[in-house]
């Protein structure tokens, strides 16, 4: 493990230990390391950095709503809060701001006030013989409220989770498994693949409608069928939560039961005398199923308008460019033709356009006289120096490269200085004109 040290390094700051070797004593000084109970030891003060990763996660909702203020009031202001993938501090958003989600980073809120429990005023954990003294009366007003608040969330309080837009749960209340369950597979947070038979379709139209809405949805006589076949009622009521510092609206989920647990049976009396017959509560199932089955069209033809929409604009875009390839091809040919044109009224000898580098050693290997060679041909790099050397041994002086040809045939420059390059085509035939003897 000390390979890539230097000697001076581990001189430094390691001491040998027969074969191996020990961090040095003035480095082990510099760190603490001590057992310390983050719910029943007194907290550190002015901290930099608290890391915690992979603990809340064994937390119940109580424990983190007394460990996560703190380590609010451990950091100092501007501190850092470093939690687990899987661990959020979403409840406490107004103690912390969020410098990186992805990887559970928080700053600390300088001027946030929690209602913390310091561990010296938290419950006590009986373990052996119980202290038989009485208690200290002096619980400030605002810890007696919280926790009042806490007995009566825990006791009546129906079920409840929090969760995103997406529907990822992100807290869940306890007694919950009466309506949720994992779903078979890989783990999932989505709330819909957890829902027990019978709720997974009205909780994933509540909530889209509310996402949609940003109203508070309530479905009641909602049946959930459990494991056993029995049948709870229920009122399921998905309302949005005002936005907090971190710019994400969270939702809350709540499932209050109706009544009693019903068997089969039962239940299905219960639906028909509530909704005057099966008829009518048919004809509610209908309608529903009929407004979802509309809602899903709609979204469809949405999204098959905005392809076709996006296919069009790609369509067109490769018809400008193949029109714009057409008109570059057939510029490139009209210059060549052009200059062709204008050397042979000149009566000068020209060879070309030549397109290959075979057709124009061919042409300079023909024993007529040759004035100019005009050159369409890819020179780039090694292509260039055959063809410039055969220039060279028929003397000719005078190249015009065209197209693409234009940039390969500088190499041919730069090997046979002896070759001049024109300036366009006209230049070119007033120097073969003034080169002609008369």
């Amino acid at each position: 493990m000390l390979d890539g040290l230097s000697q001076e390094r581990r001189d430094r700051f390691f001491v040998a230990d027969g074969a191996s070797f020990v961090i040095a004593k003035e480095v082990r000084e510099l760190c603490v390391f001590s057992p310390h109970s983050v719910i029943r030891d007194p907290p550190f003060s002015r901290i930099d950095l608290v890391s915690c990763r992979n603990l809340l996660i064994y937390f119940g909702a109580e424990v983190q709503g007394q460990v996560i203020p703190t380590f609010h009031y451990a950091l100092r202001p501007d501190g850092y809060l470093f939690l687990g993938t899987s661990e959020n501090v979403s409840q406490f958003d107004n103690l912390f701001d969020p410098v990186d989600k992805k990887h559970r980073i928080f700053q600390r809120r300088a001027n946030a006030t929690p209602p913390v429990w310091l561990p010296a005023h938290l419950p006590p954990v009986h373990t052996g013989r119980m202290n038989t003294a009485p208690n200290r009366t002096s619980t400030s007003g605002a810890a007696l409220r919280h926790m009042v608040d806490g007995h009566v969330l825990d006791r009546f309080a129906p079920p409840h989770v929090l969760v995103t837009r997406e529907g990822d749960v992100v807290y869940y209340s306890g007694r919950t498994g009466k309506y949720l369950e994992a779903a078979s597979g890989a783990p999932t947070r989505q709330l819909v693949a957890m829902t027990r038979k019978g709720l997974g379709l009205e909780l994933r139209t509540a909530f889209r409608e509310s996402v949609e809405s940003g109203r508070s949805i309530t479905r009641e006589g909602v049946a959930v069928e459990s494991e056993d076949g029995r049948v709870q009622i229920i009122s399921l009521t998905v309302e949005p939560l005002p936005e907090g510092t971190q710019g994400e609206r969270l939702y809350l989920v709540v499932f209050a039961d109706q009544g009693p647990v019903l068997t089969r049976e039962e239940a299905v009396i219960r639906a028909q005398a509530a909704h005057d017959g099966t008829a009518l509560h048919v004809e509610k199932e209908l309608r529903d199923t009929r407004e979802r089955l509309q809602s899903s069209i709609e979204e469809y033809e949405t999204a098959l308008e905005e392809l076709k929409s996006s296919n069009e604009e790609l369509v067109s875009v490769n018809e400008e460019l193949q029109s714009s390839n057409e008109e570059l091809e057939a510029s490139k040919e009209l210059v060549a033709s052009a200059l062709s044109a204008m050397l042979q009224a000149a009566s000068a000898h020209v060879i070309g356009p030549c397109s290959t580098v075979a057709e124009a050693l061919s042409f300079i290997a023909d024993g007529s006289e040759i004035d100019a060679a005009i050159l369409d041909v890819d020179l780039h790099g090694e292509k260039s120096y055959p063809v410039a050397q055969a220039l060279l041994a028929r003397r000719v002086r005078f190249v015009f490269a065209t197209g693409y040809g234009e940039d390969g045939i500088e190499g041919a420059y730069r090997t046979c200085p002896c070759l001049q390059k024109p300036v366009d085509g006209n230049a070119l035939v007033k120097v073969l004109l003034s080169a002609r003897p008369e």
